[in-house]
């Protein structure tokens, strides 16, 4: 084939006027056909788990159930590999092109069903169950680290179909599903980004608050010192200076809280307004264990802790 010939100059001298033109027609057809079978084999893969999940118990039918697994996983090997081969073939016919937006690179990690996610927590829970009873399990079912549902993306696979699978009314109905999910969790995203943003600003607008009534306890002790108080006055000078460490300690953390949540609440404020976020630098934010200890201690209404302030 004119692919297997090393350069363009090369294939010229050899092949026939039009011959890579031909092939690279071919091999657009070929790699759209392996796809297409690759979403196949995904498919029956999840169909086979669920039905393996729901139905198979007992060690024969566990045996006899992973011996057809291998098989889809081994047509399914089969497909990677032949679309990476044409692939490639394209690639040395007709160079960088549009074309790759249709045919991209085929990855280890985009080779993954739908949902694969769910199948997976459906076979530990299954996995689970049957280790209750006593049935051995491979260790090829348990013990996978799956992708948060939050940071789970749809392959390309599913969405970059050739033209002869618009028809394919089955898979635009899986991809409807996970576009409504996808839908779904950037909604509870915008929810969780609107309810940390008012819990950042409640927090800070508390950090206010106690700070006042430190200050506030200790013009207090500064009165009842000049109205001859019959407490002591080292006592009362005790409390007054109390009452403005933690006043200071109050102020210091707050303002450190608005340092390091300054952008990143302007980026969740970005977000919110529908502005580009690729052009606002990340945010990386390092958490030591006394400001744990301060937001956790924000956990008080203000109403405890002026009680606990003036007990």
């Amino acid at each position: 084939m004119p692919s297997d010939i090393g350069s363009a100059a090369s294939r010229q001298k050899v092949c026939a006027p039009g011959l890579d033109d031909v092939e690279a027609r071919l091999r657009h057809g070929e790699a759209g056909d392996a796809l297409s079978q690759l979403r196949q084999g995904l498919r029956v893969r999840t169909m086979t788990n669920r039905f393996k999940i729901r139905n198979w118990t007992g060690q024969r039918a566990l045996t006899r159930g992973q011996g057809i697994l291998r098989q889809v996983n081994i047509k399914i090997h089969g497909c990677k590999l032949r679309y990476r081969y044409t692939r490639q073939a394209l690639l040395k016919l007709k160079g960088h092109g549009q074309w790759e937006d249709q045919f991209r690179v085929l990855e280890e990690s985009d080779v993954r069903a739908l949902s694969d996610r769910e199948v997976r927590e459906e076979e530990q829970a299954h996995d689970a169950h049957l280790g209750a009873l006593g049935v051995a399990v491979g260790l090829a079912a348990t013990g996978a680290v799956a992708m948060g549902e939050t940071n789970r993306t749809l392959s390309w696979i599913w969405y970059a179909a050739p033209t002869k699978q618009t028809g394919d009314k089955k898979l635009h109905e899986v991809i409807r599903v996970e576009w409504c999910k996808a839908y779904s969790r950037v909604n509870r995203w915008r929810e969780d980004l609107v309810k940390v943003e008012e819990e950042m600003r409640r927090t800070l607008e508390f950090g206010r608050y106690a700070e006042a009534q430190w200050k506030a306890r200790a013009e207090a002790r500064t009165t009842m010192l000049a109205d001859a108080s019959p407490i002591q006055p080292e006592v009362l000078e005790g409390v007054r200076v109390y009452a403005l460490e933690q006043a200071h300690r109050e102020r210091r953390l707050r303002e450190k809280l608005e340092h390091e949540w300054g952008p990143m609440r302007a980026k969740a404020a970005a977000y919110l307004r529908g502005d580009d976020l690729s052009t606002l630098p990340d945010v990386v934010v390092d958490v030591d264990e006394d400001q744990v200890r301060w937001v956790e201690a924000r956990a008080y209404t203000e109403e405890e802790v002026e009680n606990d302030m003036y007990q």
